[in-house]
């Protein structure tokens, strides 16, 4: 039986990341296209003339998306830059935030960043993020002398409009009535 090894560089890994796959131990095919695809890459590099380069680079390509379309056992355990990017959700949620800025700072690709956070959290990276202003709103809410423009601006919304019509679609009351349940019910 003959072996073909194929080590693949930084820059491959960063590519094969921004699919959102990873490539952190070594992969064996033995059916499929990726063997064919093997030896077509030996007989490149074997060959050696003046269109090796993109034909190796096209080739290790389709490698690469038969690797990311192979299914994949699920680790279980949240990754370190999850926890991160919750953490940048929570210390700046007044802020307006983008989906690819925290990815960014995460140090992963958008969309990895994306699938990975509803798979631990079970909600958008939006959802999320609502969740964490509304919080903020209802223990505000639970302060009777502060303003309610304060508390729009302090939960991120644009304005205390902005404010009054999100609060209203969600709880179906304006801010002073959701102040009011929140009131009683704490009295209660």
């Amino acid at each position: 039986m003959a072996s073909f090894n194929v080590e693949i560089g930084p820059e491959w890994l960063y590519r094969l990341r921004e699919t959102g796959s990873v490539l952190d131990q070594p992969i064996e095919f033995h059916n499929g296209e990726a063997p064919g695809l093997g030896y077509r890459l030996f007989a490149e590099l074997r060959r050696s003339d003046a269109a090796s380069a993109v034909a190796i680079e096209s080739i290790t390509s389709e490698i690469l998306t038969a690797f990311a379309a192979r299914p994949v056992a699920l680790d279980n355990s949240k990754p370190k830059w999850l926890t991160r990017a919750r953490d940048i959700l929570h210390d700046r949620f007044q802020e307006p935030l983008a989906l690819r800025a925290i990815a960014r700072e995460a140090g992963v690709h958008p969309v990895h960043f994306a699938s990975a956070f509803r798979r631990f959290y079970g909600c958008s990276v939006g959802e999320y993020l609502r969740r964490i202003r509304f919080e903020q709103l209802c223990r505000m809410l639970r302060q009777p002398h502060t303003p309610l423009a304060e508390i729009a601006q302090a939960t991120g919304f644009a304005d205390q409009s902005h404010f009054t019509r999100v609060l209203k679609r969600f709880t179906g009351m304006t801010p002073v009535q959701y102040r009011t349940f929140l009131t009683f019910k704490t009295q209660g």
